[in-house]
C-alpha cells in the first residue's frame, strides 16, 4: 500500500513509544555490522540489549549521584593514594567492595583538616554508587540545620523516613555542628534513629582519642557518638597504623 509506513519508521516508532531510546540509535549501525560480520540474529539482539541495558544503567548512576549532593569532583579518579599509608589503602579497598553497606556498619575518618578525608570519603561514596548503592551527603552543619528546622515544622519523621531510605549517609565535618543545645540534640536523636537504618560515613577534624571532646556541652552526644565509633570502620590518617575496628 502507498500509505503504509516504511520499515525504518515504524521501527522508530516502536522503539520510541516503548523508550528503547539507545536500541533506536543503534539499531541501523549495528545491523551494518552484523551483516558485514555475518551474526547469528541471537547474538545481534544481544549486542542490542547489551546497549540499553548500559544506557540504563549509566542513566540510574546518573540519577543517583544528582540525589546524592556528593561534590562532582572528588572521586576516586581525582583522589591521590600516594597520601596515604599502603595499610590505609587497605582499608580503602574494603570499604570499595561496600560489604559494610550490607551490615548498616558505619564509618568514621579522623584526622587533621586538609588530610584528605572529605576527598577520600567522596571517592569511595562515587564507586558505591555505581555498584548500585544511594549515598546521601551533607555537611554536618548543614544537616544539623535542616533536622533542626524539620522538627520546628514537624516534619521530623519524614525527613528521618526519607533519608532511612539511602543506603549510607555521609556526614561532613562532624565537628562543624553549632555548638548550640537544641540542633546537637536534633542530629544526636536523628544519628541514633538512622543507625541499623543506613550506614553512616561521617569524617571529624580531630583525632580520635580526641573524640570525646566532639560535643563539650552534651554528654548525651558524647555517649551516642561513642556508640556509633564502638562498632564502625576507623580510619584515622593522621596515623599511618589506621586501624579497622
Amino acid at each position: 500500500m502507498k500509505n503504509e509506513p516504511s520499515l525504518d519508521s515504524r521501527l522508530n516508532q516502536y522503539l520510541q513509544e516503548l523508550r528503547l531510546l539507545k536500541i533506536k540509535d543503534r539499531y541501523r549501525e549495528l545491523a551494518c555490522r552484523a551483516a558485514r560480520e555475518s551474526w547469528p540474529y541471537e547474538y545481534y539482539l544481544l549486542e542490542l540489549l547489551d546497549c540499553e541495558y548500559k544506557a540504563r544503567q549509566e542513566r540510574k548512576i546518573a540519577a543517583r549521584l544528582r540525589q546524592s549532593g556528593l561534590p562532582a569532583g572528588k572521586n576516586l579518579a581525582t583522589l591521590n593514594l600516594k597520601l596515604f599509608p599502603p595499610e590505609t589503602i587497605s582499608r580503602i579497598s574494603i570499604l570499595l567492595d561496600g560489604d559494610f553497606l550490607n551490615h548498616r556498619k558505619n564509618v568514621f575518618v579522623f584526622g587533621n583538616t586538609g588530610n584528605g578525608k572529605t576527598h577520600l570519603l567522596c571517592a569511595v561514596s562515587h564507586e558505591l554508587i555505581r555498584k548500585g548503592w544511594s549515598v546521601f551527603f551533607a555537611p554536618a552543619n548543614q544537616l544539623a540545620e535542616k533536622l533542626f528546622q524539620a522538627k520546628r515544622d514537624l516534619k521530623l519523621p519524614h525527613l528521618i523516613r526519607k533519608l532511612s531510605r539511602f543506603d549510607a549517609i555521609f556526614i561532613d565535618a562532624l565537628e562543624s555542628v553549632p555548638q548550640e543545645r537544641a540542633k546537637i540534640d536534633v542530629l544526636i536523636s536523628s544519628l541514633k534513629e538512622l543507625d541499623n537504618q543506613a550506614s553512616l560515613m561521617i569524617t571529624c577534624n580531630m583525632h580520635f582519642q580526641q573524640r570525646e571532646h566532639i560535643f563539650k556541652i552534651s554528654k548525651t552526644a558524647v555517649a551516642t557518638v561513642k556508640k556509633l565509633i564502638r562498632s564502625s570502620v576507623i580510619l584515622e590518617l593522621d596515623n599511618p597504623g589506621s586501624r579497622l575496628a
